[in-house]
């Protein structure tokens, strides 16, 4: 009988432990799920309200939704990044608004200017080097090469390349779809060329120089907008924080007669500075 009690308790307890760690897994697997449940409606939260301050911000900035005062200088700055004036106008300094299109205009034209000298000169290097190689195809099939080309001055594209004869070919450059795309250069015979159009020669040393200079001035031309850029934007946030400070004509200052009492007792004259604020 007391071997049968014993081994029932022992069962007993057997399953009682079996039961409790059941419990403790079920519980720890939803308290995961309550977590991750938590963890994702509070992401979602933080999006939908990161969405929420975005497009309230944005609605400021074109004009939808009023800005107060102390916003102004931060929407000035984001417009003028945005485009070059608009902080400008919002401060309603429109009177800049031409120094910053005059200053952007010069900009974008000494990038243009710059690239296409570097793009012109960077074209002329290329056919001189395809010359030295000997890769001009003649129209009798055979190939020109050389080691100098001549410019035109009335057209800055055209280049022509002297034979041994004491002739001249225009070289030009094809794409053909056949070639898969690569260029190829061909060499035209001009006999009526007028030898006073021509400037040269120019060889590689030239050219090489010239390229690297046009490239240089370009991309320094490009660093110089941007940078601009970025000023004309921190200027209106400037001039939008100089609009919101007290200009008052109610401040002053004054001097005046002055006496203190020190720690031993005794007293000292002075004079006294004082600024009163309205």
């Amino acid at each position: 009988m007391r071997k049968a009690n014993k081994f029932l308790l022992v069962l007993g307890i057997l399953m009682s432990s079996q039961f409790i760690s059941i419990a403790q897994n079920s519980f720890s697997s939803q308290k995961d799920s309550v977590q991750k449940t938590v963890t994702t409606r509070l992401d979602s939260i933080k999006i939908r309200s990161g969405f929420a301050k975005t497009s309230q911000f944005a609605k400021k900035l074109i004009g939808i939704t009023p800005t107060a005062p102390y916003e102004m200088p931060k929407i000035a700055f984001y417009r003028s990044l945005f485009l070059p004036g608009w902080g400008q106008a919002t401060n309603k300094q429109y009177w800049k608004m031409g120094i910053v299109y005059a200053a952007a205009a010069g900009g974008v034209y000494g990038v243009s200017w710059n690239n296409q000298g570097y793009q012109r000169t960077r074209g002329y290097l290329e056919k001189l080097i395809k010359l030295g190689a000997g890769e001009v195809i003649l129209p009798s099939g055979g190939f020109l090469t050389g080691s100098q080309l001549f410019l035109s001055r009335t057209d800055n594209q055209a280049v022509y390349a002297p034979d041994t004869q004491g002739g001249y070919w225009l070289i030009t450059k094809e794409t053909l779809p056949s070639a898969a795309s690569e260029a190829v250069f061909f060499a035209t015979d001009v006999p009526n060329l007028n030898l006073a159009d021509l400037r040269g020669p120019f060889v590689r040393q030239n050219l090489e120089p010239a390229v690297n200079t046009f490239r240089r001035q370009r991309d320094l031309s490009i660093i110089g907008f941007t940078v601009g850029w970025l000023l004309l934007a921190l200027e209106a946030n400037v001039a939008g924080h100089l609009k919101t400070f007290n200009m008052s004509e109610d401040l002053s200052w004054r001097l005046e007669p002055k006496i203190e009492r020190t720690f031993q007792g005794a007293f000292t004259s002075g004079i006294g500075f004082s600024i009163q604020l309205p």
